[in-house]
């Protein structure tokens, strides 16, 4: 609203009154305006009522006119309007708002040149009580806002920034500790002073930066403290390593006798372990003694090439005589011929397979769960065929037996049927010799239901040993193996060689 378009207004009678105010980087105008006389005659404004004056107070800031008091001349009829809820105490609540923003804004800024992230919760509280005062949308409101998204702006950059150095200068920290055990002096050293100058380079962690640094620096001091101790106590500890290695050399020596040459192994790496453990010997003296510590590892390892080279060439000699032990032993059980000379033949591959040697860790097992298996397939069928025989033997037999008492029977019944005397003695002869022949009959039955029940007991034998006996034992590398044969007694041989005998004699 402009003042100089009131009715009433006449600039000639009118008193204006234009005071300049920093608080809000404007004007006040104060506008006496619309008296006039007992005559109805316009007369210069003196003050408010007088004359029927009326009164303008307002402000222009920004470019912009705001009413803050109106009072109406009589002459445009004397009412009072207000622009603001604030009514007469505008201007002065105005400037108060103004003042309590610009304190605001000072301490905003201030967290804001701080940038510790410890303070967001009281930077936050502060925008809100800023954004929560009036707005008057004078120049200074604009400013005081712009400066306030400044600091907004500041803060979150300076925070954001401030994180990272301080995770910056906790990897320093990090990596500090990780170098601080470390005793190559001279490379750690040059690492310290690298992680010193990127320390400088990253720049001030607000808040942290004194306990980082101090953390930091201590680590430095302490990884300085034993260098230091290190060589002032140099030749010592340069004696104490040459003492150490000789002890390692003279350990080295009495490996090569060692035997088993996976012990030894053991005993060499952990030498070799000791030997980087026992520390700097000086330069001169530690190349003697590298030297002959070299040598001993050369000629134990040179051994033990040579020990395995040939170990190996033995393997694949047993592997070979073993594979055709397989070939034969499944060639004898694929005739299924279970005859004396083919027990034999299978009796003596277990003798051989013996002596054939251990096969290596890769292929022993293996090789003999193959001819385990074939083995297995013979004696099984060996029994087998043993226990036919017996039970046809002994049916055979059985069938004799019971004719032959049917045959008595008949002599008996025709001893009583004659009357002829020399025919009663012939046919008491005839009975005398059935009865001996059934005799010597029960005799043989009895003695092949022996060796049925033998040959069964054999089996269950050779069943339970089978289950002990079911792998080859567990040999180291160096060691032979020692193979199992299964269980085929004296008794069970005859018995099949009898059986043979009676079949061909029946």
């Amino acid at each position: 609203m402009d003042f100089k378009t009131l009715q009433g207004f006449d600039e000639k009678y009118a008193r204006v009154t234009v005071k300049t105010h920093k608080t809000f980087d404007g004007k006040v105008y104060d506008v006496l305006y619309g008296a006039f006389d007992a005559d109805n005659h316009p007369v210069a404004a003196k003050a408010v009522g007088e004359d029927g004056c009326g009164r303008w107070l307002g402000i222009e800031s920004n470019g912009k006119t705001q009413m803050f008091i109106w009072q109406h001349p009589q002459c445009d009829g004397g009412a009072l309007e207000y622009g603001t809820d604030e009514k007469e105490n505008a201007l002065e609540v105005m400037e108060n708002t103004l003042k309590d923003k610009m304190d605001l804004c000072k301490q905003i800024d201030a967290l804001a040149n701080e940038g510790n992230a410890d303070n967001k919760e009281k930077f936050d509280e502060l925008i809100a009580q800023f954004d929560a005062m009036k707005d008057w949308a004078t120049a200074k409101d604009v400013e005081l806002k712009e400066r306030l998204n400044r600091a907004k702006e500041r803060f979150e950059t300076k925070v954001n920034r401030i994180s990272d150095r301080v995770s910056q200068k906790e990897g320093l920290i990090a990596t500090a500790k990780e170098l601080v055990e470390s005793t190559n002096w001279k490379a750690t050293r040059e690492a310290f002073e690298h992680l010193h100058d990127e320390w400088n380079e990253i720049g001030n962690a607000g808040e942290k930066e004194s306990e980082l640094w101090k953390t930091f620096n201590s680590i430095r001091r302490e990884f300085d403290n034993k260098r230091r101790e290190y060589f002032d106590n140099l030749d010592a500890k340069r004696a104490e390593a040459v003492e150490k290695k000789e002890a390692i050399i003279a350990s080295a020596k009495e490996v090569l006798n060692e035997k088993n040459f996976k012990v030894a192994g053991d005993k060499m790496k952990q030498l070799m372990d000791d030997w980087k453990a026992a520390g700097f010997a000086g330069k001169e003296k530690g190349d003697e003694l590298w030297e002959k510590f070299s040598e001993i590892r050369k000629n134990f390892f040179d051994s033990r090439s040579s020990y395995y080279e040939e170990l190996e060439k033995q393997y694949a000699e047993a592997v070979a005589k073993k594979e055709a032990l397989i070939a034969k032993a499944n060639e004898i059980t694929q005739l299924a011929d279970f005859s004396k000379d083919n027990t034999n033949i299978m009796k003596d591959l277990d003798k051989q397979w013996k002596e054939a040697g251990f096969a290596g860790a890769k292929r022993n097992e293996d090789l003999w769960e193959q001819f385990k298996s074939i083995k297995e397939v013979f004696w099984d069928g060996k029994h087998a065929d043993t226990q036919k025989r017996f039970k046809e033997m002994y049916a055979k037999k059985e069938e004799l037996l019971n004719s032959q008492r049917e045959q008595l029977n008949r002599l008996e019944e025709d001893v009583y049927a004659t009357d002829n005397l020399d025919e009663v003695h012939d046919i008491e002869r005839q009975i005398s010799r059935k009865k001996e022949f059934i005799a010597q009959l029960k005799e043989e039955l009895e003695s092949l239901d022996s060796k049925i029940t033998k040959e069964e007991a054999a089996e269950e034998v050779v069943a339970e040993e089978t289950k002990v006996e079911s792998a080859e034992p567990v040999v180291a590398e160096d060691a032979k193996e020692e193979s199992v044969e299964p269980v085929v007694t004296e008794e069970t041989e005859e018995a099949t060689e009898a059986v043979v005998t009676e079949e061909t004699e029946a």
